[in-house]
């Protein structure tokens, strides 16, 4: 019996079953869905197609960036080092330098996760900074630019050119926009109410619709889907 438990806990402990649980337990329940699942996406996880709430490996590809899981599967967390953690950023860097930030970001979550869950008694990323400069975005579009993109949108089928219009007249994220549903979008009282799990702050936000925008959203088509998303294909 203490063998078969002993086995039991050194499964549980492989990297990628603790990269599976800390996404479950922590990033899907403490997390924005577009956040859990980017850290997802980049420690080495992508939707099962049948199920999007499992997760599958992602099976390593020539000429990309390997995944923290494609490194480190097999492996138990507590065998992980600073030197593992280093060099990944590193292999990451080369081909991509300001993903090995977004990488060291994964990693020191889960990492620190452990830490807390007493999984681990230090964390392999402790003092490491982050390999690669990044820079302010502050760079705005010109009326001419914003014109041009305009146009361009309005030349595009649905449902691209008109979330690039509501991008514009709105100024939302990308990503809020992109996942706005139908019950947010209050069109008699000109109201978008984004609830807190949808909003980086974490704080619901109303962002009041203009003529314009309630002119794109009364557009288009209304599509079925269990989530009831605006701008959708299917």
């Amino acid at each position: 019996k203490k063998a078969a438990a002993e086995e039991t806990r050194g499964k549980r402990d492989l990297f990628e079953n603790v990269a599976r649980e800390f996404i479950e337990r922590h990033a899907k329940k403490n997390t924005r869905e577009s956040s859990w699942r980017e850290t997802a996406r980049i420690l080495g996880f992508k939707p099962d197609p049948n199920d999007p709430g499992q997760l599958l490996v992602v099976e390593p590809q020539n000429g990309k960036p390997p995944t923290v899981i494609s490194l480190w599967t097999g492996r138990r967390v507590q065998e992980i080092s600073k030197r593992d953690v280093i060099a990944l950023l590193d292999t990451v860097r080369d081909r991509a330098p300001v993903m090995a930030n977004r990488n060291l970001a994964a990693v020191r979550k889960l990492f620190n996760w452990c830490l807390a869950r007493d999984v681990i008694q230090i964390s392999p990323c402790s003092l490491i900074e982050p390999p690669a400069p990044e820079r302010s975005r502050d760079r705005i579009l010109t009326d001419d630019e914003l014109r041009l993109v305009w146009n361009a949108a309005g030349a595009d089928a649905s449902p691209f050119g008109p979330l690039v219009k509501l991008l514009i007249l709105t100024g939302q994220r990308l990503a809020e926009v992109g996942g706005m549903r139908w019950d947010e979008v209050d069109l008699a009282n000109k109201l978008w109410t984004l609830p807190a799990e949808r909003v980086k702050n974490g704080e619901r936000h109303e962002v009041p619709l203009s003529d314009a925008a309630l002119g794109i959203l009364t557009a288009l088509p209304r599509i079925k889907t269990t989530k009831g998303f605006v701008f959708t294909t299917t």
